[in-house]
């Protein structure tokens, strides 16, 4: 079908309700409580597209000083193959050009890969997802809820970890996060922010993230998705009795980050 006239604009509060139940059920996503808590956040930009006053498609941006994700790019099935996904993607692209973001990164699902190919993103690597499960709680002798004091350490290694500097970003999950701390060093191996996704898991060693990994999965249930090159937290789930479901391309457009 041929694209009809759209107009991309700011999303607003009062259209967040409009638009919650836009991701797919198998994304196990509230899509609304993201938007409510980054929606007015200088790190942050929603965007809805319109077709004769009627919300055809939806996208934000999350931009990290020169780093900037694309996500939530999404278009109802009825107002799919008209064109709407690459308007608001390349809407995104030059959204995060002009405010100086040298790197682009997003998460495909199967039915954007194609169409992001063809904007210049390619394929990096890949996330693997798995199904809730159960785990063991496991004793918390290193791990503790986090403090004030602690998030300067945690900012340093989710900089490690990503090569972002998310500190605006990262602001909004500190009051609930917890670390893993080497009883010997004091020093901070590990965190976990449990608001943050489906929990975000960070350490610099094998021992703290798999301590943590297991943490979560004592007291969340729910789906686990990890970059494929940890191995060793992607084999503890198998042996765990994990199950993956999915595979998704991560693809960048410009320099890829360390």
């Amino acid at each position: 079908m041929k694209l009809t006239s759209i107009k991309i604009s700011s999303l607003h509060s009062t259209q967040i309700p409009l638009i919650k139940n836009f991701p797919p059920p198998d994304w196990h996503f509230n899509f609304q409580a993201f938007l409510e808590m980054h929606l007015n956040q200088s790190y942050f930009q929603g965007f809805v597209a319109c077709q004769n006053e009627q919300i055809v498609g939806v996208g934000n941006v999350l931009r990290n000083e020169n780093v900037g994700w694309l996500g939530n790019i999404i278009v109802p099935e009825a107002f799919r193959r008209q064109g709407i996904g690459q308007a608001i993607t390349e809407f995104l692209i030059q959204r995060l050009r002009e405010s100086g973001c040298k790197t682009q990164i997003l998460i495909a699902t199967h039915l954007g890969k194609k169409l992001y190919e063809k904007l210049g993103f390619r394929i990096h690597s890949f996330y693997h997802f798995y199904r809730p499960k159960f785990l063991i709680l496991p004793e918390l002798k290193t791990i503790r809820r986090a403090s004030s004091d602690d998030f300067p350490e945690i900012l340093t290694l989710d900089r490690i970890v990503t090569g972002e500097n998310r500190q605006k970003f990262l602001n909004c999950f500190r009051t609930t996060a917890w670390i893993d701390e080497n009883p010997v060093t004091r020093k901070i191996e590990g965190c976990f922010l449990p608001d943050l996704g489906n929990g975000l898991i960070i350490g610099i060693n094998e021992e703290a993230g798999l301590r943590l990994l297991q943490f979560k999965h004592a007291q969340f249930d729910r789906i686990e998705v990890l970059p494929e090159q940890n191995l060793s937290a992607r084999q503890f789930l198998l042996k765990s009795g994990f199950i993956e479901y999915m595979r998704a391309p991560r693809m960048v457009l410009g320099a890829e980050v360390d």
